[in-house]
This record gives structure tokens, C-alpha cells and sequence, in this order.
């Protein structure tokens, strides 16, 4: 059978009856409070970090019954920066393949969330901490070691013993005098990434009082628990994509043979399970990674984070974890529209803005607070802002059907000083081209020319000169550039950038077909894990499209001109032709572009050269990629594709 694309703004409906089955199991109880210590393998840096009540390294006189020097105990480590551990380095959770992933099942399996260290490669997750022994301590002292309320949970500690690791403590836990003669080595991991600073920013300390002799002691360590990176302009390691094992195999291996003929070594991955999925793999997960600095090495965990959207097949994702692979979903309340879709969130390369430097890059997002059709959920906004380096860049998507920044803006390689640019969609350039086929007396070729049979020909499109007499068809193409103007008006004076960082490429949009509705009140945009689920296939196949789908609930909810129709900018401008801004960048100045289909003159694709020039100028090889398959469910290769980038050396946000 052929692939069924599920439109950007109709998704797939198909029963939802799934496999039953345990993937994996954990130890649920909790050690014992009080463990068997053992003298320390790991030699840490001996900074003094706090004294009683000191909690930024600060040193504060203590009450007579304390240690007054503070140099009795001490809590040392290496690094401050504590890993989310969601990764699954022993493989215990590894979903066989076809089968179908259970969000019930397969999202509280991973390293984090059991209460033992799996392995050795997991331990090289674990935060080191020494306290070093003390030589001379009262044979009756006793200690007690715990973490702030906010961190209980949230946070989990273990103790080296010889070459192995206790379970978990149980917070706060009772150390032996024997283990404080000793010495102690503990190993810190987080359990979850940072979902929301306003709840649990990520801070904590390790607090350590000690009793002896009626004297008491104490030391205190400020940790961090990593924040995520968001990926940019970091070298391509692999295309990933999900595919339905009801697809031909041309459809279920694309874009493989088209990444070939462009000349690029990077491999394509994709999970294929016998069930229904949504074909739009950019909407399903953003890409971030942590990391951290310990005994000479970077260690570090990818992490995929799951849109706070209803989509089918999106936890397929979690076949992907593994060593060092970690996978996370957002859910909860007022979200489930096109807007928290992954394609309406992109990252961008390093850069310098008034002789400041900007490692990490910056996320640029598409959310606004005039329209109610253009807000992202503020779950998904509090994610990124409580990990960003940098408060997000919001764009207005709201004149948008899908609403997504990856349309009109994306991050492409140039050679310039920083090594990357924009391209951005240009909607004047395409009616100018339109303008001179038809002064050629070519304007007799419709928008979109297909020759001969193809199985996705558009149903109709418009001929040249009668889209460029049709008022409503140049109107949308004026607010189109318009509203893309705006945006980059803000890019410029967020980053300091001028006209020369923009590569403007010729699209031409149009009114939607049928408009974007959004309205999160019918379900109250409720994200559930399990929503996300594969959907099994009927025995008669798939069923047909769901009209709630992408970006299709409810009511645009901005007035109507006289026709009945919403307003030309209200979420309902779509692009009447492959819009050659949502690419696929392949690394080394390779990238697919989505075929023209435009109209000629002189036996060349108008669209298509112009395309080609402007990247040529900027050391771009551009191979133009058939996607009409997606082009006419309302999206292109960016969208029906993502990427593993490579985890930088030293990762900017988590310098040591």
C-alpha cells in the first residue's frame, strides 16, 4: 500500500486498541537509611564549599556547640552540574522492533527512574561527591545527610562501596561514624529534567551535619541540575524519521536515495511500527542535550523532547533511547494545537551582539500574545525558557494555517564570521518572478507545473496570469510579506543583524483552502502521554482524515470579511507553491530543497534558479527533492524530517 500522509491540518483517525505488555521493571523499594561505607576512589578538588548555614560558599560564624573553623567537615566535587538522568545506558527498556510503544509503560523506564545505578556505563552519569575522612572522629558520632524539601524527589543519592553502589538513600539518611572515619564517595543524578523554574529551578544543596561529642558540624554543596541545549548549526550525525510498516518501501525509505544524490555520508534512521502514525516527524520532538565535566571526560545525554501536542506516534520516539539517549514528554493542560508542534521551534547557531558572545545560540519560537490563534502553551514556553541560556525569541506565526516559524525562517550555513545565516521566505520575489513568466507570454502555465502522471499532482492550480489578476490571491501575498517583514525586524534587533544575514528566497502563498481553527475549550487542550500512542490498524486499513487534526480546533476567532471568510492574515495563509524555505540542511553546504514545480521560460524552472543562486552565493549545494506527497497535506521536507546533531566538545551552557 502507498503511504498515507496525515495533513498538517488534518490528522489521521484510526481506533486506538494497543498491545499489552511490560518493557521493564523496577525496584521499588527504598534502602535502608543507614549504609556500609568505604573509602573514596575518586580524588576530588578539596575547595571548601559553605560552613554551617553557608549556602554560597560564604563562610558564617557558627554557635559554640559547631565546628568554628569549618574545615572538619567538607562535601567536595569536581563539578556543580548534576545530569537529568532519563537516558537508559544498560538497554533494559529497549522496545523490540514493530512493536508498539505504550506511553504507560515505556515513559517511567529509563536510568533515573529506579533506585539503582545500571551499570557502569550509568555510573558515569552520577555527580562525584567526597567527603573525606575524618580521621580522628568520635566513635559515637553519628551523621545525617539530606537535600532541601524543593529537591526531594527530584534528586537521588547513592553510596560507593568498593566497586559497587548502594541503592538510593532514603533522604534525609544516617551516616555511621564508621563510614565518616572512612571517608565516603556519593554519587548525585537528577530524575527528571527542569520542566518549569517557577517549581524546581534546578538548584539544590547537599547538606551534611555531623554530631560528635555534643559539638556538631556541617557542610553544604550548591548543586545545579543541568539545563537542556537546544541544537543549531551543530554538524548532522543522522536523519531520523518514523514510518508505518503499511507504507511501500519507496515511501517508508525516503528521503534516503535523495540524501544519496546529493553527495552527503549522513545515514538515515528511521523506527517502522505496523501501526498509524503522523507523518510530521519535525512536530514530534525538539533535540537538546546536557552535559558535564567530571575525571577528565564530558558526559553527556541527548535528550528528545516530546511536543506538548496530541500526536499520533509520537512516543515511537522512545524506541530511540538508549546509552546516552534520553527521551521526555510535556504534557498537561492548554496545549494540544499546531503551535506546540516541534516545527514551531528552532535554535539558532552562536553568535556576537554587542561584543558580547553567545555560545549556546538562542531559540526562536513562534508564540505572540495579540491573537488568541498565535499563542504557544505556556507549558511548553516554561520549558524552554526554565533551560534556555536566553529567553527565547518569539515570532508571530498567527497569519499562519500550520503557524510554524520552520516556514518562513530557517537556519541555513554561510560563510560569514559566524558560519551561518537565515533564509526567509519572500513572497514579492515569487510574485515578481510570476509577474515576468506572464510578460513572457508564458502566463498560461499554472503555479504548479507537474508533467505527466504523479500520484500527488495538486487537484488544481491556478494559471499565472489569472492568480496575478485575482485580488485576494495578491493580498495574501502582500500581508504575507508584510507580517515575514515584522518578524525579521525583531531577528534584527534581538541579534543585531542586518539585510545582508537575510537570504531571501522567492514563495508565493495564498488563502487556505480550509482555514486553521484553534480553540483548545472542546478538550481543554488537555496533553496526555497515552494520546500520543501508535494507533493499531483497522483490518480494512486506515481510516480517514480527522478534521479536529493539526491546528484545526475550533474557531479562528478574529472577524470575517464579507464573503463569510476570516481575514486574510488570520492563521489562514498557506503557500500556493513548495516553499523552498522549509529545507532539510545535510551539513557541508549540502541541502534539500523542496522541488519547484514552478513555471518557465526557456525550458528552466523560474523558482527553481533563483533558489540555486541565492544559495550558491553563500557556498550552498542545493538538490531539489520531490515533495509534493507532503507539500499538499500542507508541509515540506523540514517537516517530514528531524536530525541527531553532534554534542558540541564543550557544551557552552554547561561549562565548568
Amino acid at each position: 500500500m502507498s503511504l498515507t500522509v496525515l495533513s498538517r491540518r488534518r490528522r489521521l483517525a484510526l481506533a486506538a486498541a494497543l498491545t499489552a505488555g511490560s518493557l521493564c521493571a523496577f525496584p521499588l523499594g527504598a534502602s535502608a537509611a543507614t549504609v556500609s561505607g568505604a573509602p573514596s576512589s575518586f580524588s576530588a578538588e578539596a575547595s571548601r564549599e559553605g560552613t554551617p548555614e553557608a549556602v554560597k560558599g560564604g563562610e558564617k560564624k557558627s554557635d559554640k556547640k559547631s565546628d568554628d573553623k569549618g574545615q572538619r567537615v567538607r562535601l567536595t566535587s569536581e563539578t556543580k552540574t548534576v545530569l537529568p538522568n532519563v537516558d537508559d545506558d544498560s538497554g533494559r527498556c529497549v522496545i523490540p522492533a514493530k512493536n508498539i510503544a505504550e506511553f504507560k509503560k515505556v515513559s517511567i523506564c529509563h536510568d533515573g527512574a529506579d533506585n539503582v545505578v545500571n551499570g557502569a556505563e550509568d555510573a558515569k552519569d552520577l555527580t562525584l561527591v567526597t567527603l573525606p575522612a575524618i580521621k580522628d572522629v568520635d566513635g559515637k558520632a553519628t551523621a545525617t545527610l539530606s537535600v532541601p524539601d524543593k529537591a526531594k524527589g527530584k534528586v537521588r543519592v547513592f553510596v560507593k562501596e568498593g566497586d559497587k553502589w548502594s541503592a538510593g538513600l532514603t533522604l534525609p539518611a544516617k551516616l555511621t561514624s564508621a563510614q565518616l572515619k572512612a571517608g565516603v564517595t556519593f554519587g548525585v543524578e537528577a530524575t527528571d529534567v527542569i520542566r518549569d523554574a517557577k517549581v524546581f529551578d534546578g538548584k539544590f544543596s547537599l547538606d551534611l551535619k555531623v554530631d560528635e561529642g555534643g559539638k556538631s558540624s556541617k557542610a553544604s554543596l550548591e548543586l545545579q541540575v543541568a539545563k537542556l541545549t537546544p541544537f543549531s548549526t551543530q554538524k548532522v550525525e543522522q536523519v531520523v524519521t518514523l514510518s508505518s510498516s503499511d507504507s511501500s518501501d519507496k515511501d517508508r525509505v525516503w528521503p534516503r536515495e535523495e540524501m544519496k544524490q546529493s553527495g552527503s555520508k549522513v545515514p538515515l534512521k528511521t523506527r517502522t511500527v505496523n501501526a498509524g502514525i503522523d507523518t510530521w516527524n519535525q512536530d514530534h520532538f525538539e533535540g537538546m542535550y546536557a552535559s558535564m565535566t567530571q575525571g577528565g571526560q564530558q558526559q553527556n545525554i541527548r535528550v528528545l523532547a516530546l511536543a506538548h501536542y496530541n500526536i499520533a506516534g509520537k512516543n515511537e520516539w522512545y524506541g530511540f533511547r538508549g546509552k546516552d539517549v534520553g527521551v521526555i514528554a510535556l504534557t498537561g493542560s492548554n496545549g494540544d494545537t499546531s503551535l506546540e508542534g516541534m516545527g514551531n521551534v528552532e535554535g539558532i547557531g552562536a553568535y556576537t551582539k554587542d561584543g558580547k558572545k553567545h555560545p549556546a545560540g538562542r531559540l526562536i519560537m513562534g508564540h505572540t500574545e495579540k491573537h488568541n490563534h498565535g499563542q504557544m502553551s505556556q507549558v511548553q514556553r516554561s520549558f524552554f525558557e526554565s533551560n534556555a541560556a536566553q529567553k527565547p525569541i518569539y515570532l508571530d506565526t498567527s497569519f499562519l494555517t500550520v503557524g510554524h516559524v520552520d516556514e518562513f525562517i530557517q537556519v541555513i550555513p554561510a560563510k560569514n564570521e559566524r558560519g551561518w545565516m537565515f533564509a526567509v521566505a519572500h513572497p514579492k520575489a515569487g510574485v515578481e518572478l510570476l509577474k515576468k513568466v506572464d510578460g513572457a507570454g508564458k502566463g498560461d502555465q499554472t503555479l504548479i507545473t507537474v508533467s505527466g502522471e504523479h500520484r500527488d499532482k495538486p487537484k488544481s492550480s491556478a494559471k499565472v496570469k489569472d492568480a496575478l489578476k485575482d485580488a485576494d490571491f495578491l493580498k495574501a501575498n502582500e500581508i504575507g510579506q508584510q507580517r515575514i517583514d515584522a518578524n525579521v525586524e525583531i531577528l534584527k534587533k534581538e541579534l543585531g543583524f542586518n539585510d545582508s544575514d537575510f537570504m531571501k528566497l522567492p514563495i508565493v502563498m495564498k488563502r487556505a483552502d480550509k482555514e486553521a481553527e484553534l480553540d483548545r475549550s472542546k478538550s481543554k487542550g488537555t496533553v496526555e502521554g497515552p494520546k500520543s500512542d501508535a494507533e493499531p490498524f483497522k483490518d480494512e486499513g486506515p481510516g480517514g482524515d480527522d478534521l479536529d487534526g493539526r491546528g484545526g480546533k475550533g474557531k479562528p476567532g478574529s472577524g470575517r470579511d464579507k464573503s463569510g471568510q476570516a481575514v486574510l492574515g488570520t492563521r489562514n495563509l498557506d503557500f500556493a507553491m513548495p516553499d523552498a524555505v522549509n529545507a532539510l540542511n545535510l551539513g557541508d553546504g549540502r541541502i534539500l530543497v523542496p522541488q519547484q514545480f514552478g513555471p518557465k521560460l526557456d525550458g528552466k524552472d523560474v523558482f527553481a534558479e533563483a533558489v540555486k543562486a541565492e544559495h550558491a552565493k553563500h557556498g550552498g549545494k542545493v538538490t531539489f527533492v520531490d515533495t509534493l506527497h507532503l507539500h499538499t497535506a500542507g508541509g515540506e521536507i523540514h517537516c517530514g524530517t528531524n536530525v541527531f546533531r553532534k554534542i558540541p566538545v564543550e557544551a557552552p551552557a554547561q561549562k565548568k
